[in-house]
C-alpha cells in the first residue's frame, strides 16, 4: 500500500513538471508576440484618448506625427503674424509687435518701433515745435505762408498738446514750457487759419483771445483762459510775458525755439533782457523811460515797473526816472 502511495506520488509530480515545460516552451513568434505586447503596454500606458482607452503603438506613432505637424503649423502661424503685423505696422494701422517675434536690428518691424520713437521724442520734447519755429521765425518776423505749406505738421503738434496736457496744479519747468508752447503754437494755427490777414484783430471782431476753440485733454480753453487762469496765477512769473506771443508787431517777439523744461528758465530771461533792451519796444533814458503798453496791463505781475526795468537795463536809469508807456502796433509780425 505505501509503495502504491509512492507511486502515485511521484507520477503527480512528473505530470506537473511536463505541463510547464509546455507553457515555458511556447513556439518563438508567440513569446515574441507576447513581450511586444507587455513591453508595448509598459511603454505606451500612459498614452490615453478622451476615454482613457489605452492608445496602440501605430496610434502612437500617429499622434506623435500630429503634434510635429501641428508644431510646424504653430510656427508658420506665428510667422504669418509676425508678417501681417509688420505690414500693419508699415502701414499705421496698428502699433503693436508680436512679442514672440525673433526682431533684429534689420527688420521692417524694429525700424518702424524706431521711428515710432523718434516721433514721440518729438512730439514731447517739443522738438516738432522747435523744427517749425527754426525754420519760420527770424527776429521775429513769422512767415506764415510757409508755415501754412506745412500744416499738417503743426496739426500734429496741436494734437499731440491736446492729448497729454500737465495734471492740473502742476507747477514744473515742464508744465510751464508746454502752456507757453500752447498758446503760442495756437495762436500761429489762429492766425494760419484766417490767412492772409492784416491784424489778429480781424479776427472775431477784434477779440480773438475770448473765442473758446482750444482743447487741451478734456477742456475747452480760449487763449485768454490759458494766459490768465493758467499761466499767470500758477506760475507766477512775469517773464511769461516775453515768452508767449499775441502774433503783433508791438508784442515780444516769437522766439525761434521751442520751450522745454531744461531751456525754460534760461530762455525766459534772454527773451526779458532782449525785450526791455530793443528800442523798437522801449526807449530807455536815464531820467525818462518809455515802456511797452505790456508793462502797463500786466503791472501787478512786475510790482514796481520802475524797479523791474532798472534790474534788466544794459544801461544806468535813475530810481526816478518818469516812466510813461507807449501805443501798440497791432499790425501782423510777419
Amino acid at each position: 500500500m505505501i509503495l502504491l502511495i509512492l507511486f502515485l506520488m511521484q507520477f503527480f509530480v512528473q505530470a506537473c513538471q511536463n505541463n510547464s515545460s509546455i507553457t515555458i516552451n511556447n513556439p518563438p513568434e508567440k513569446v515574441e508576440a507576447q513581450l511586444d505586447s507587455e513591453s508595448k503596454f509598459e511603454s505606451e500606458e500612459t498614452l490615453v484618448n478622451s476615454d482613457l482607452d489605452v492608445v496602440t503603438s501605430a496610434d502612437a506613432k500617429i499622434l506623435s506625427e500630429y503634434k510635429i505637424a501641428d508644431q510646424v503649423q504653430q510656427d508658420e502661424f506665428s510667422s504669418s503674424q509676425t508678417i501681417s503685423q509688420t505690414s500693419a505696422i508699415d502701414n499705421k494701422e496698428v502699433t503693436t509687435i508680436n512679442p514672440s517675434a525673433n526682431w533684429t536690428s534689420d527688420d521692417t518691424g524694429d525700424k518702424n518701433e524706431k521711428e515710432i520713437e523718434k516721433e514721440a521724442i518729438l512730439l514731447s520734447d517739443h522738438q516738432l515745435w522747435n523744427a517749425l519755429l527754426s525754420k519760420h521765425v527770424e527776429s521775429g518776423k513769422v512767415d506764415y505762408s510757409g508755415l501754412k505749406s506745412e500744416l499738417s505738421k503743426l496739426n500734429q503738434y496741436l494734437e499731440w498738446l491736446r492729448d497729454n496736457p500737465p495734471s492740473e496744479g502742476d507747477k514744473s519747468r515742464a508744465a510751464l514750457a508746454y502752456w507757453m508752447n500752447a498758446y503760442n503754437a495756437f495762436t500761429v494755427k489762429l492766425i494760419l487759419d484766417n490767412y492772409p490777414l492784416k491784424s489778429i484783430m480781424d479776427i472775431d471782431r477784434g477779440k480773438p483771445w475770448d473765442t473758446k476753440w482750444i482743447q487741451l485733454g478734456g477742456a475747452t480753453y480760449s487763449l485768454n483762459q490759458i494766459e490768465n487762469e493758467i499761466i499767470r496765477p500758477r506760475f507766477q512769473e512775469p517773464r511769461i510775458h516775453f515768452a508767449i506771443n499775441c502774433a503783433a508787431k508791438s508784442c515780444p517777439p516769437l522766439s525761434n525755439k521751442a520751450f522745454t523744461a531744461t531751456n525754460v528758465e534760461t530762455e525766459m530771461e534772454r527773451l526779458t533782457k532782449a525785450f526791455i533792451n530793443s528800442t523798437e519796444f522801449n526807449k530807455l533814458a536815464e531820467n525818462k523811460i518809455q515802456l511797452s503798453s505790456i508793462f502797463d496791463w500786466y503791472a501787478v505781475d512786475f510790482g514796481n515797473v520802475r524797479q523791474y526795468i532798472i534790474r534788466y537795463a544794459d544801461q544806468p536809469l535813475s530810481d526816478k526816472a518818469r516812466v510813461s508807456f507807449l501805443s501798440y502796433d497791432w499790425s501782423l509780425n510777419e
